[in-house]
């Protein structure tokens, strides 16, 4: 799979670039604006503009020529993760009486809202049967830096996030009232990692102990997926409701979950030990995806093109749940007993999950 993030630009330049050719539909058309399909999953535009038509809603009985429909979205999301991942490094000293915990460490922390591409080609071979291809990915690196900048002692803890999915599935169109309506059905390949690393030191006296620690869970496989997408025209103008509503479930044969732990310790006499420890552990585990979108989707009939385009802006919500029987968990110790002892500990869960919150903005395209 293609590790490109912003290719949907190129998609969204080209469909901004033909919204400056907006006009009338040609009456000889033989798709009026008020029966041309323009949505990316294949749903009915609207009433061309300035009339407003109350059988927008035809169904399928006249099929046609095929077309061709894209779209384009940047869809920002914010990663709300649990505590399925665990990293910390303690410091235990004899000399001050007590144990250090090192600020900014434990469980995996949660980034911003960040922008990912999504996107969508589909072909509509008649009024009611087609197929469409459909690319997401989203990956989020975190970083929390607390070293110091002389002595390079301190903490940083890293985070990383990344879903992504490639779904290929056949459409069919149909009415409810004047919602037109898709609903989709294919198979679907999605991949889903989630880990925390962290690396700390502390110095004391002379002494100086450092720790590694790493947890990571990781899921790819195959399996399927639906779809159920709505455009609802709102008065007679070009602005519509769009919701959709999405369920696909993964299977791998191989899901993993790791930990790895290491720690060196080095005294005032330049005595130096390490230790490092490692385990992994894998099982058979699924996937549960679901999706929602809500939001408002504007039309527009093309002129100096046979074709329609649309701006769509939306709340979205997916959520990723992985289940599986494998958990992996390890810690290692170094130091001196007599003046300082460093921990280094790593745990992760095969059950693990995660919440993505935020809103989508797309632009699409109907030859």
């Amino acid at each position: 799979m293609f590790h490109s993030h912003w290719c949907f630009l190129f998609g969204a330049a080209v469909a901004a670039s033909l919204l400056t050719c907006r006009g009338e539909a040609r009456a000889d058309d033989s798709r009026d604006a008020s029966s041309t399909l323009v949505a990316s999953s294949g749903t009915q535009a609207g009433a061309a503009q300035g009339e407003c038509n109350s059988a927008l809603c035809s169904g399928c009985e006249e099929c046609g020529c095929g077309y061709f429909y894209a779209n384009a979205e940047a869809v920002f999301l914010a990663a709300l993760g649990g505590t399925q991942r665990c990293t910390t490094f303690d410091i235990t000293s004899n000399v001050v009486s007590n144990t250090i915990a090192l600020p900014e460490t434990g469980c995996d922390t949660n980034g911003g809202m960040v922008a990912t591409p999504r996107i969508t080609l589909g072909y509509q071979s008649d009024c009611c049967w087609g197929f469409d291809v459909r690319y997401w990915r989203m990956q989020e690196p975190t970083d929390v830096n607390d070293l110091d900048a002389a002595t390079w002692c301190g903490a940083d803890q890293q985070k990383c996030f990344r879903a992504e999915t490639l779904d290929l599935e056949a459409t069919r169109l149909f009415c409810v009232g004047d919602t037109q309506m898709q609903w989709a059905f294919g198979a679907c390949y999605g991949e889903f990692e989630q880990s925390a690393c962290l690396n700390a030191c502390y110095s004391l006296n002379g002494d100086c102990c450092a720790g590694y620690a790493n947890a990571r869970n990781a899921f790819g496989g195959a399996g399927l997926t639906t779809a159920l997408s709505c455009v609802r025209p709102i008065g007679c103008g070009n602005f519509s409701l769009f919701y959709s509503l999405r369920a696909s479930l993964l299977f791998d044969s191989n899901a993993t979950a790791s930990a790895q732990t290491m720690t060196t310790y080095e005294d005032v006499d330049t005595i130096w030990t390490n230790g490092c420890k490692s385990i992994s552990a894998s099982d058979m585990g699924n996937l549960f995806i679901g999706e929602l979108e809500v939001g408002g989707q504007w039309n527009y009939a093309l002129k100096c093109l046979p074709a329609n385009a649309f701006v769509r802006a939306a709340f979205e919500y997916q959520y990723w749940g992985e289940s599986s029987g494998c958990s992996a968990a390890c810690s290692s110790s170094e130091g001196n007993l007599d003046r300082m002892l460093g921990t280094a500990c790593a745990q992760c869960c095969g059950n693990t999950h995660a919440n993505l919150i935020g809103f989508s903005i797309g632009t699409g395209i109907t030859y």
